[in-house]
């Protein structure tokens, strides 16, 4: 369907003009319906935030009258007490200067006071020491006991005024006349004595009267919340409304919006003035419509002030804005459409006619003289732009084509040539190592093995073995420093001379010294080997031996133990003349093995550069000591590839065993 590239272009442009479509209307639908809900949140959470300022105010204005208005009432209370107080004191003048009988004093006192009203609401009764009423405003009372009334902390009022502030200038109290009584009220109570008598004077007001001015002035303050939250807008169906913890709604809803019961539980469950938004849905009109609803909760008042937030409305702009989006978006992607198409056919022709000038290339003859002209020709003069510059690089890449091909001839048959010489290289090395196994096959008092395997074609490891005389086994390994054909090169002429120069000398020592001196004199690139040479008397099993900076060897004994001989005679071979070597030596008994190696071995890296390690090697050993000479080289090779797995080999691998059974065994 896509197979040309006119159409996969004009894919491309209508994929990326749907993609930043959908992305431009879906973030701006997105974040602008989110930022203005945002912002209509902040701006409700502002309004409860001032809504709550007001009413506070206004309560703290109604704690300022219903204070003022107690205090008057005690005051009237006061007076009132005070007032019958002076009475009883001048009455009782009267019966102390005999003018009247304490009891005609009293009579006379009484009957004065059923005709005293006070305009207040407030009136007067007395006690005497029984605790029985003497005077009331209610006949019917007078000589009832008030022996089990209490006031509203459940203290009783005999103890109250008989207390130590009554009998100092008087105390109030608040209590219920006739206690049980359904149409009983609080009473608030002003208590002084008269001790003369025996009597208590008391002035009483209902408590109801004081909160039915109160009940008042909240009415009062609802009118001005009503007032007050009908100015608010939230959206446009938006609104503020007021409930208590009943969920009897305090202020009429406006534009009659009730709030469901369920949400005001929701909110009773989520009060206080940091409660968060709750999200529900609500029908109007037939058209279920998602709300967000904020409270809080003014204490004083039981009041939980709601705002009531439509998400439809706040978020409308935003989706009008989304549809003008899509109808420009689809206007210019319509436009870019047509354009896109007359460019791609502007540029497809030119394009089809560089395909087929590639297709022919692989038919044409490369090797042949090149031609002064081609078919794009009119592509570069005609095209000053890409096509043009593609045309040319079309024709350059041709031209290139063929000297490339001319010099990949000449190359591979050098190649080939080179690759020639290297397999006479490899075949001349290895036919200088000896590799024929079992190494002298006659000579019972010893086993030997020894393989070398190179990290590129040729290399510069070495391992040599022969008899100097009859009884003496000269054995050698060593390892040039470079690699490759120089190496190679370098350790064909190590062994020869220390083939020659053993013919002359017998001790390992003096043969590494003339060796050292030879290799320094003629050596321009400063190449140098690590040298290991040791001489076995096959009659004793005494070794001795000269290393040059090579790897120590490992002892395999027959008490069990399998450790590295440690001992350098002297430096590495051939870095410098007139270097003295010490000759060194140790003794094999029948049964015992000399293990010897390259830094190949213990140099080997794994994918990971990890080092196959000196302890590996010599636990290796230790584990394989019984295996016959072949048999241990063999497992260490093995250990060693299972090490690297698939590491290239990184240097020259070559180990040498040698076994001694002893004499004419």
């Amino acid at each position: 369907m896509l197979s040309s590239l006119r159409s996969k272009i004009i894919a491309l442009v209508l994929f990326i003009l749907i993609i930043t479509a959908a992305g431009i209307m879906f973030f701006t639908k997105q974040d602008v319906g989110k930022a203005m809900l945002q912002a209509e949140v902040r701006s409700v959470s502002n309004a409860l935030g001032l809504i709550h300022t007001t009413i506070k105010g206004e309560y703290e204005g109604l704690l300022d009258y219903k204070v003022s208005t107690v205090q008057t009432r005690k005051t009237q209370l006061r007076h009132l007490a005070g007032t019958v107080l002076a009475l009883c004191r001048e009455y009782r003048t009267l019966a102390a200067e005999g003018v009247l009988t304490d009891k005609q004093a009293q009579t006379r006192l009484l009957g004065l006071l059923h005709t005293i009203h006070s305009e207040s609401g407030s009136s007067v009764a007395i006690f005497n020491e029984q605790n029985h009423i003497v005077f009331h405003p209610d006949r019917n009372k007078i000589g009832e006991s008030i022996a089990k009334l209490r006031n509203m902390k459940g203290t009783l009022i005999t103890k109250i005024i008989h207390g130590h502030d009554a009998l100092y200038g008087g105390t109030f109290s608040v209590f219920t006349w006739d206690e049980g009584n359904e149409k009983s009220e609080k009473q608030l109570g002003y208590f002084i004595p008269f001790t003369q008598w025996g009597w208590t004077i008391g002035s009483v007001i209902r408590v109801g009267d004081i909160s039915i001015q109160e009940q008042k002035k909240i009415r009062e303050l609802v009118k001005v919340m009503e007032a007050t939250l009908a100015k608010i807008r939230i959206a446009k169906t938006g609104s503020v409304i007021i409930f208590n913890s009943t969920k009897q709604l305090v202020t009429n809803p406006p534009q009659q919006r009730e709030l469901p019961e369920n949400i005001m539980t929701r909110l009773i469950g989520n009060e206080g003035s940091g409660g968060e938004f709750i999200t529900f849905s609500q029908n109007q009109s037939g058209e279920t419509r998602e709300m967000l609803a904020r409270s809080f909760f003014f204490k004083p008042l039981d009041w939980y002030v709601t705002a009531i937030v439509p998400v439809n409305e706040i978020q409308e702009p935003a989706n009008t804005l989304v549809g003008r989006q899509f109808l420009v978006i689809m206007a210019v992607s319509l436009l870019a459409l047509i354009l896109a198409i007359a460019f791609v056919h502007r540029i497809s022709g030119p394009l089809n006619e560089l395909a087929r000038f590639a297709k022919e290339l692989p038919n044409q003859d490369l090797t042949s003289e090149a031609s002064d002209h081609t078919s794009i020709d009119h592509l570069i003069s005609g095209h000053t732009d890409e096509v043009g510059r593609l045309a040319t690089a079309f024709v350059f890449m041709l031209s290139e084509l063929r000297t490339n091909v001319a010099n990949l001839l000449e190359v591979t048959s050098a190649k080939e040539r080179i690759q020639s010489e290297l397999d006479v290289a490899k075949e001349i090395q290895e036919g200088i190592l000896p590799k024929i196994f079992p190494a002298f096959p006659e000579r019972q008092e010893i086993q030997l093995f020894a393989s070398l395997e190179s990290a590129k074609q040729v290399g510069g490891d070495l391992y040599d073995f022969f008899f100097i005389d009859d009884s003496h086994l000269c054995f050698v390994i060593g390892d040039v420093s470079d690699k490759g054909v120089p190496a190679a090169l370098f350790m064909a002429i190590t062994m020869t001379l220390i083939r020659s120069t053993a013919e002359e000398h017998s001790s390992p020592a003096e043969i590494m010294v003339r060796i050292n001196d030879k290799l320094s004199r003629e050596n321009p690139n400063s190449m140098f080997v690590t040298l290991f040479i040791g001489v076995l008397d096959t009659q004793t099993g005494s070794v001795v031996y000269a290393s040059g900076g090579h790897n120590p060897p490992i002892l395999i004994k027959n008490n069990g133990e399998t450790l590295y001989k440690d001992g350098i005679s002297g430096l590495v071979v051939g870095g410098m003349e007139d270097m003295p070597y010490q000759e060194l030596a140790f003794d094999l008994e029948p049964g015992e093995k000399i293990f010897l190696y390259t830094d190949g071995v213990t140099e080997a890296l794994d994918i990971h550069q990890n080092l196959f390690s000196d302890k590996k090697l010599l636990e290796d050993v230790t584990l394989n000591r019984d295996a016959d000479p072949q048999a241990l080289v063999q497992k260490i090779r093995e250990s060693v590839k299972k090490h690297v797995q698939t590491a290239p080999q990184s240097d020259d691998i070559t180990m040498l065993v040698l076994q001694y059974n002893g004499p004419g065994h």
